[in-house]
């Protein structure tokens, strides 16, 4: 029987209940349907003091710059085509970067669509094709009898 917030809960001939929600409202299809991995260098902290160091920051910041304008121009490029259709944007990796990625004004009809980052290692194709798997688990909760609140245990005492 389906709850409210899109869970689905069957109840067994024991009472037992098993509830399953899904992480978003979503319809079984194909997972990945277009996709796009890249991986740029951005220079390193250096141990360097004086002006050195703040070189090394600025080439840092404009790499960091070059990286999140490249990653906003790519995703409005792959997915502002299909963004009437997606039901959810799982984001994986550097949460800060995806933040500023998603901070660019073409991809505003994506925000709202967004769930909770993965812990995405490289940025491969191969690692890309795993990550289904991960944000499309159901959350299982099952409740025996014995364990509903008010209910009495075996050992004479009330559950609580």
């Amino acid at each position: 029987m389906p709850a409210d917030d899109g869970a689905v809960v069957v109840t067994c001939a024991d009472t037992t209940t098993v509830t399953l929600r899904p992480p978003f409202p979503w319809t079984p299809g194909p997972a990945l349907l277009a996709s796009k991995v890249d991986a740029r260098l951005v220079q390193g902290r250096t141990a360097a003091g004086g002006w050195s160091q703040q070189r090394f920051a600025r080439r840092r910041a404009n790499q960091t710059d070059a990286v999140v304008a490249a990653a906003a121009d790519t995703a409005a490029r792959v997915l502002l085509p299909a963004a009437a259709e997606v039901a959810a944007l799982v984001t994986g990796g550097d949460r800060g970067l995806v933040d500023e990625v998603l901070a660019d004004q073409r991809l505003k009809p994506l925000v709202p669509l967004r769930r909770d980052a993965l812990d995405v290692g490289e940025p491969t194709k191969a690692v890309l094709l795993t990550t289904p798997q991960q944000f499309r688990g159901v959350d299982v909760h099952i409740v025996e009898p014995g364990e509903r609140p008010g209910n009495v245990r075996d050992d004479g005492g009330e559950s609580a």
